[in-house]
């Protein structure tokens, strides 16, 4: 399913709402949509250096 958002900001919280009606979201999976929504222009590199310290995030 594809959902838009009118900003990064909105689109992270629409993800963490969505996820946490059905199966629980990881630790991991909600730490990283919060970094991913404070890393602002930045989060191309936010996203490289969160695939480089967890090597089983896709």
């Amino acid at each position: 399913m594809i959902i838009s958002a009118l900003s990064n900001e909105d689109a992270f919280i629409i993800f963490e709402t969505l996820n946490s009606r059905g199966k629980d979201l990881k630790a991991s999976d909600i730490i990283k949509n919060h970094l991913m929504s404070i890393s602002g222009n930045q989060i191309s590199e936010a996203n490289e250096k969160w695939q480089m310290m967890s090597p089983q995030a896709v």
